[in-house]
């Protein structure tokens, strides 16, 4: 039986050239068959068999997705301490305490969102960890998870000693006497989340389920999510997901593998390696480096306010790096490579380009994606211009990251910074996604952001921080259409709304591109249509 539906009374907006406004759509299993005004779509195709549906005055879009976000870690979040609000040392500690008194002696404490850029006076030392958390194991992870606190039962349940050195790519912090101080960086995180006991599966799944409905309530009809660090298997990552949309979660989900996962791609069956509507594998998730907030970002120079002098972590080496791009691309993959600091964006774009097609296919280069890119050189700038490569990157950083992050950098480097105007205006295919759980999942705080350049703090300046990147509407609206479609290689099936591709719908209550400004963050989606299906609607 043929699925047929009118969408009418909107405003429409397809980002389709030929006719970028329409007052109605009409499709058929999923498709967009016609576009046009709503009489003319209601006298050619308004039958008995079709489906009418409402858009209740509301302002449509092309489906929005989030080209980078942690779906499966937003879902563990749910159920972990939220630290996000604690405004200072005292708060932290008597959170972890109150915390501490409800579970068991042998559970862990797991928290995250703590910023010590918004708190005030000094983070609580390890004997201050220790006392709060009442003899529990404490794992607590900064709001740009490269940084965390732990306390001594953590760094025995880990088995480590005041002997263990730095893992590659990952610091244990010390006190001025050597001693261990609570402070982790990076990688060394490993053997405390390695200590922890591991959920079920199925607990999984229902976190999961949980974040994509959160998602669907956002207006987003499609994530590119990164969750092989949380399920710890690709066979189970494929299983799970594909339940949950046998389950009709109607949210697409488009899966970066991460690298250590990869070898397993080599055991799955063509079956499972298949893409369809609903589920697709895409590029080899690597980092190669850290964040500016924990300075462990790696820049070329050292960070304007670190006495050390450092220039940040390297999570892999060189030659490391060059290792697991032809791991990838000898399997036919792209790769997808976070990149925060202008050393790690050097470095990473020496990889991409010399490990530009898969063997044998020169005439065809894969589309790899560069993640963050928040200190972008001239030079750099312009090497990326060359290249056929996609940038994922995420407005709201600019909300959290500053003003400390200018204390990090130093004027001279903060040019570079959040270059997001710079890139698109030199033609550089740019995709919007949010980071969530590190960030708000929603969409419409991105795009607000990308505009405006500031958070909703009182002391933010009007015009935005680097006033000269903040992008138009229309360039905002399609970070989260065209160019998350273009990322994952999937622009012939979704970023517009026009004939023959996807009738995914995002719907608003406010019109993003025209509303008042102060009117544009407060837009709420009214409806999320995916495949012609309303799968949510206030």
């Amino acid at each position: 039986m043929m699925d047929k539906q009118i969408f009418y009374n909107g405003m429409i907006t397809t980002l389709d050239e030929t006719w970028p406004q329409v007052e109605a759509l009409y499709t058929e299993n999923g498709r967009i068959m016609a576009i046009g005004s709503a009489e003319e779509i209601m006298r050619q195709f308004g039958r008995t068999d079709v489906t009418k549906i409402d858009l209740d005055g509301g302002y449509a879009y092309p489906g929005f997705v989030d080209s980078h976000l942690h779906i499966a870690l937003l879902g563990a979040k749910l159920d972990q301490l939220d630290l996000s609000g604690c405004k200072d040392k005292d708060e932290l500690l008597a959170t972890i305490r109150t915390e501490a008194a409800q579970i068991p002696l042998d559970q862990w404490i797991i928290g995250y969102g703590w910023n010590d850029e918004r708190m005030e006076g000094r983070m609580p030392d390890l004997a201050e960890l220790n006392q709060a958390s009442l003899g529990r194991p404490l794992l607590l992870s900064r709001v740009c998870e490269h940084v965390y606190l732990v306390n001594e039962a953590a760094y025995r349940r880990a088995e480590l000693t005041e002997e263990v050195k730095n893992p590659s790519g990952g610091i244990y912090g010390r006190d001025p006497f050597g001693k261990l101080n609570g402070w982790v960086y990076d990688q060394a995180v490993l053997p405390f989340q390695e200590a922890q006991k591991h959920i079920s599966l199925q607990q999984r799944r229902q976190q999961i389920e949980r974040a994509m409905k959160m998602a669907l309530k956002e207006g987003l009809t499609g994530i590119h999510t990164d969750d092989l660090r949380e399920i710890g298997s690709l066979h189970n990552l494929i299983d799970l997901y594909r339940d949950l949309h046998q389950k009709r979660i109607g949210l697409r989900t488009h899966h970066l593998i991460y690298y250590p996962y990869v070898t397993e791609w080599d055991e799955l069956d063509k079956n499972q390696l298949e893409a369809d509507e609903w589920f697709s594998l895409g590029a080899v998730k690597i980092f190669a480096d850290g964040t500016f907030g924990g300075r462990t970002a790696w820049l070329t120079q050292p960070y304007a306010d670190d006495p050390e002098k450092s220039t940040g972590i390297s999570i892999h080496s060189v030659e490391e790096l060059h290792d697991l791009a032809k791991q990838a691309t000898n399997r036919g993959l792209p790769i997808a490579i976070h990149a925060i600091g202008d050393q790690a964006i050097e470095e990473t774009l020496t990889v991409m380009q010399k490990y530009r097609s898969a063997p044998g296919k020169s005439a065809s280069p894969l589309r790899h994606r560069l993640i963050h890119a928040l200190l972008l050189r001239q030079d750099l700038l312009e090497q990326l211009k060359q290249m056929p490569i996609a940038v994922d990157i995420q407005p709201h950083f600019v909300a959290s990251d500053f003003p400390w992050v200018e204390r990090r950098l130093g004027e001279e480097r903060l040019r570079y910074a959040y270059a997001w105007r710079s890139m698109i205006e030199a033609e550089i295919q740019c995709a919007g996604g949010s980071d969530a759980p590190i960030e708000p999942l929603s969409p419409i705080k991105g795009f607000y952001t990308a505009v405006f350049r500031h958070s909703l703090a009182a002391d933010a300046p009007k015009e935005g921080y680097l006033p000269k990147e903040r992008l138009n509407r229309l360039q905002a609206l399609q970070l989260y259409t065209k160019g998350s479609a273009y990322a994952a290689n999937e622009e012939h099936q979704r970023g517009t709304l026009s004939v023959g591709k996807q009738a995914d719908i995002s719907v608003f209550d406010h019109d993003l591109l025209t509303v008042e400004d102060e009117e544009l963050r407060k837009a709420t989606a009214i409806q999320t249509i995916v495949n012609g299906q309303i799968v949510y609607e206030r």
